[in-house]
């Protein structure tokens, strides 16, 4: 009884994350912008989170790219144990697991903000629309997310896979 009574407080204090922010990185096209990522629910029947990410683009001054390309999001449902290390721990044994609309690659261990040993995860969409490489270190604040690459594929000739980089913002 001890133990459920502090799973279900556990999973309340989830919904308590807050919206974490990320700096763009400028690059080739944009001079650098914002991403937001937040839980949005977490579902313990199905053992399920929700996560929402949006970002914004500052593009460079006379650069040709269609306002739609420039502001966005994407919601992502991940198995809960995503909310701490486990799932990462779990996915870096197994290196890859189907999602009903994304696959997630344990693509290896890197050093993250003076941090050894963070997990770089990458969700590539089944939509081919996006491929996301999540940076995760258990001793960051919230998610654990120090960093976000978002590659994005676009049917723009010279833009065609945009890579956006995105640090935490503490």
């Amino acid at each position: 009884m001890k133990f459920l009574i502090g799973l279900i407080f556990s999973f309340s204090a989830f919904s308590s994350i807050e919206i974490m922010n990320f700096k763009i990185i400028p690059g080739q096209f944009h001079q650098g912008g914002k991403v937001s990522a937040h839980l949005v629910s977490t579902d313990t029947v199905k053992n399920v989170m929700l996560l929402q990410l949006d970002y914004e683009v500052s593009k460079k001054p006379l650069v040709p790219v269609p306002q739609e390309y420039l502001k966005g999001g994407m919601s992502q449902e991940l198995p809960l144990e995503f909310i701490d290390e486990r799932g990462f721990l779990k996915l870096e044994i197994d290196k890859k697991m189907e999602l009903p609309d994304a696959t997630l690659v344990h693509m290896g261990r890197v050093q993250l903000a003076g941090l050894d040993n963070a997990h770089q995860v990458r969700i590539i969409a089944k939509n081919g629309r996006s491929e996301t490489d999540v940076f995760f270190h258990p001793h960051l604040p919230e998610l654990g997310w120090g960093k976000v690459r978002l590659l994005l594929h676009t049917p723009i000739p010279f833009l065609k896979d945009y890579l956006l980089e995105a640090v935490l913002v503490q």
